[in-house]
């Protein structure tokens, strides 16, 4: 039977997806796709083992998000084991008070975001220093080749390791000679001692990440803490800060949560991998979510956002027009 456009629109709008059940590991995020009167981001409660949304919430404010758990039943809530979100206040006070089992998490993305927003300060502040100068090898440097500075030495691209000592140099109309970005970096770091000095810190965090377990993470973390504001830099200070102000979810970022078979692509052989919670998957959840919203050049309804959001992200969700039969 034809039914006109119109008449399918009015009746999507009275389809609800529910939202599904708290699972063991819950992450939280935001996103900027929805704007109303009470807020403009969408909060985003993803299932870390299914890959799923629990629900999409069109506020992220904490009086919302408390009212909003307290009404799920406490031994829902009590199944809850881990919270994993960024450096927002509200979201480790919700935690909290919400899910009495659970502990709460950093996400490390978000951690070395903030570190390395420390840096660009400094690399500002530094590359000011030579703005009344800016023919200088200085500038050119800290204006064209900055995004070096926030390059792992592991880092690699098509062509190699980013930072290979014999990777093949190419021609430098600025310096007027072959340079590769080993060499690149190298005069990077030659220009300032706070840059240097934070492109040390930056590995010693990459290294507190990479070799730090839930035993040993706690002395680690204060290690680095130490590193931090032993360095006199304003904004190494700061970042020292919000280490100690999160340094409880720091170190529960390190806890097991599961275990993964991969494969060896060079010898073939299958590697048992310990899986720590972070917040990649939803972070991959949001770009979806955008698109969502841009594909439709914005929505103003928020049931048919949600909606079409849930339906989208949840593989095992569908709906029909008419009554299904049991």
């Amino acid at each position: 039977m034809y039914t006109s456009n119109k008449s399918l629109r009015i009746d999507f709008l009275g389809f609800h997806k529910s939202r599904n059940p708290l699972p063991e590991i819950i992450n939280f995020d935001e996103v900027y796709a929805f704007k109303s009167e009470k807020s403009k981001y969408v909060c985003v409660l993803l299932d870390f083992k299914k890959q799923i949304p629990v629900d999409v919430l069109p506020n992220r404010k904490k009086e919302y998000l408390l009212n909003y758990f307290q009404k799920i039943p406490l031994e829902e809530r009590k199944k809850v084991k881990y919270a994993c979100s960024d450096m927002y206040e509200v979201y480790r006070d919700v935690v909290h008070k919400v899910f009495p089992e659970a502990k709460h998490l950093l996400d490390y993305f978000h951690l070395s975001q903030d570190f390395h927003k420390k840096m660009n300060e400094v690399r500002i502040k530094v590359m000011k220093g030579y703005k009344d100068n800016k023919a200088s090898d200085e500038y050119y440097l800290l204006k064209k080749f900055n995004w070096l500075l926030f390059k792992n030495p592991e880092d690699e691209d098509k062509h190699g390791r980013l930072f290979d000592v014999e990777r093949e140099r190419k021609y430098n109309s600025h310096f007027k000679s072959y340079m590769n970005y080993y060499d690149l970096r190298k005069k990077l770091l030659e220009i300032n001692n706070d840059l240097t000095i934070c492109y040390s810190l930056k590995l010693e965090l990459v290294d507190f990440y990479s070799k730090s377990t839930i035993d040993n993470a706690k002395v680690n973390l204060e290690n680095l803490i130490r590193s931090c504001i032993d360095t006199n830099i304003e904004e190494m200070i700061k970042f020292s800060n919000n280490l100690i102000n999160w340094k409880q979810e720091i170190i529960n970022s390190f806890t097991i949560v599961d275990t993964e078979y991969k494969v060896e692509a060079d010898k073939g052989q299958v590697v048992v991998c310990n899986k720590k919670v972070n917040n990649a998957i939803i972070e991959n959840r949001n770009k979806i979510i955008k698109c969502i919203k841009n594909n439709a050049n914005g929505y103003t309804n928020w049931l048919r956002f949600r909606n079409r959001v849930m339906y989208v992200l949840d593989s095992n969700a569908t709906f029909s027009l008419e009554p299904r039969e049991k």
